[in-house]
């Protein structure tokens, strides 16, 4: 009886051993393939099979106190690298750059508000402190110093831009509380101040000549004021300014204020400008300047004389001035002195 063809196949090829592990192996030794002498290489010519690997060094990360600030996130630092990446952007953060567009701040930059400060308030005390049985001087004091703390943190007050009325009579009542008096007088004295100041308002002797001569120069102008729109349109229209501007931006009316970088993305929009493009002129360091940084404009501040840059400051300008015969200068400007005889 014949078998099956699968098992005459098993019986002519029986299953294989398994191979015992390789590191029970025995090792055969290696054949080295021996070349005929006359197809060897001279020894000048010959060539390594595996170049030597170079060994690197690894670089020494300096100490934390020499370590460069971090610039934020990937996203921020690649706006950095590429606003910086352009001949004219360099250039302008450098100030070597005619800009196309000016932009200005009212209060204190080309509108004097805060010098009859001072005088308003005695005024105003000197005719309430009768009343009031109190020394007006002492009075005068107490509202200064409320004030002055109170907008010491500009940012936690931001809301009350808007609402300069509210915010003085709400700060007058603070301070007789503190004397220890009635607060029904505080809408009063408020009101009274502010009839004090609006009389002492003046526009600085600079304004109007600088306005007009960079009208002339063909540069865009405007204006980014914050404050309620009620009385920054009373400042316009008593002081002839407006019509100089192509873009007035007031708090009030556009729902922002600076620092806030959409006052300057709509300002640039209107002139038709890039940041780069556009230099911001105020006093503000905190407000002024630090939007206008933050937005990527030249940030100029003026002081007249008045104020100082602290090492605490909020920003550092990239400029600063200290009236506008300065600014007129630094964009030729101003004329020629005439040649002597």
């Amino acid at each position: 009886m014949a078998l099956p063809r699968a098992v005459r196949r098993k019986a002519r090829c029986p299953p294989r051993q398994p191979r015992a592990p390789r590191q029970l192996r025995p090792r055969r030794p290696r054949q080295r393939r021996t070349v005929p002498l006359e197809h060897r290489r001279p020894p000048h010519c010959r060539r390594l099979r595996c170049r030597p690997r170079t060994v690197r060094r690894a670089r020494r990360r300096p100490p934390a106190r020499h370590r460069p600030r971090s610039l934020g996130s990937r996203h921020h630092r690649q706006q950095l690298t590429h606003r910086a990446s352009t001949p004219l952007a360099r250039a302008a953060y450098d100030g070597i750059v005619t800009p196309r567009a000016i932009f200005f701040d009212l209060d204190d930059t080309l509108l004097d508000t805060s010098g009859g400060v001072q005088e308003a308030w005695r005024s105003t005390c000197a005719a309430f402190a009768p009343e009031l049985g109190i020394e007006p001087a002492r009075l005068e004091s107490a509202i200064r110093e409320q004030l002055i703390s109170f907008w010491k943190d500009e940012a936690a007050v931001e809301h009350w831009r808007t609402r300069l009325h509210d915010a003085r009579r709400h700060n007058v009542a603070l301070a007789l509380l503190r004397l220890q008096l009635d607060p029904a007088a505080a809408p009063r004295i408020a009101d009274r101040y502010w009839d004090e100041q609006a009389a002492r308002m003046r526009l600085f002797d600079d304004s109007l000549e600088t306005l007009s001569r960079l009208r002339e120069a063909g540069f865009r102008l405007g204006l980014l004021t914050n404050g309620p729109a009620e009385m920054q349109r009373w400042k316009l229209s008593r002081f002839p300014i407006a019509e100089h501007f192509d873009v007035i931006v007031i708090e009030g009316e556009f729902g922002h204020g600076k620092p806030h970088p959409r006052v300057f993305e709509h300002a640039l929009e209107q002139v038709g400008a890039r940041p780069a493009e556009a230099w911001h002129v105020g006093d503000n360091l905190y407000a002024d300047i630090g939007g206008a940084r933050r937005a990527g404009l030249h940030a100029t501040w003026i002081h007249r004389d008045r104020l100082e840059l602290t090492d605490d400051a909020p920003a550092i300008p990239d400029r600063v001035i200290a009236h506008l015969a300065e600014l007129r200068a630094a964009l030729d400007l101003e004329p020629a002195a005439p040649a002597n005889p």
